[in-house]
């Protein structure tokens, strides 16, 4: 096989297990982030089990989605609140 690949693997391995172990955490502390998880996991099983990649790639892409949302309810992901847009007014 290709020695790239998994030294590739290894490198995303650290920031997976990272997430991971955050995930577990909130998910500990909320029941319904738990659920939305497992509901999210199903999804993508069934759509590459249907072998429908479309519906595959929409469902990993709303999980990470929602994941970042997760993080960001759970405490872990603060963002900075942005002031709102001034107009710009033209002489």
């Amino acid at each position: 096989g290709n020695p790239q690949f998994s030294l590739l693997l290894g490198f995303f391995e650290q920031y997976l297990r990272e997430a991971m172990r955050i995930t577990r955490g909130n998910e500990s502390r909320r029941r319904d982030f738990m659920e939305q998880v497992r509901n999210e996991h199903r999804a993508m099983v069934d759509a590459i089990s249907r072998r429908d990649a479309a519906a595959a790639r929409r469902c990993a892409t709303q999980h990470l989605l929602h994941g970042e949302r997760r993080l960001e309810q759970g405490g872990v992901i603060v963002r900075e609140k942005r002031l709102p847009a001034r107009k710009v007014v033209r002489k």
